[in-house]
């Protein structure tokens, strides 16, 4: 938890905009070297083309970028009749994302310097 359990600011960008966070996230480099195979972590979209189903996410803590395609995004089980073709980000959208620890020579979209790829993005209310 942040000191003392309690709630801290996480800004955003360069507006001056924040969120209220109250779970201590390790930075990445902790993460990568931390034990559990799958992370889960608060992201929001910098930007996604439609056209070519893919986008950026920004990590609220550490300000890191990692990439999604449209595979990787998922909705609630209720909205599930939606197809590929309409599943996107909108610029923004803050989300959840969940990264797998990726061995060498995994392949995928690995970050190579972290060891860490994005398997997983939901609308942190589901959508």
């Amino acid at each position: 938890m942040a000191a003392g359990g309690a709630v801290r600011d996480v800004p955003i960008g360069a507006s001056g905009a924040s969120v209220a966070y109250a779970r201590e996230a390790p930075e990445l480099a902790q993460l990568a070297a931390a034990e559990p195979e799958q992370i889960v972590r608060l992201a929001w979209c910098r930007a996604f083309s439609v056209e070519e189903g893919a986008g950026v996410l920004v990590d609220l803590q550490s300000k890191s970028e990692f990439c999604v395609r449209r595979a990787q995004l998922r909705v609630s089980d209720e909205l599930d009749a939606i197809s590929d073709a309409e599943r996107c980000l909108f610029r923004g959208e803050f989300v959840e994302y969940e990264l797998k620890r990726e061995s060498a020579g995994g392949g995928g979209e690995a970050d190579a310097a972290r060891g860490l790829r994005v398997v997983r993005v939901q609308g942190i209310e589901g959508w």
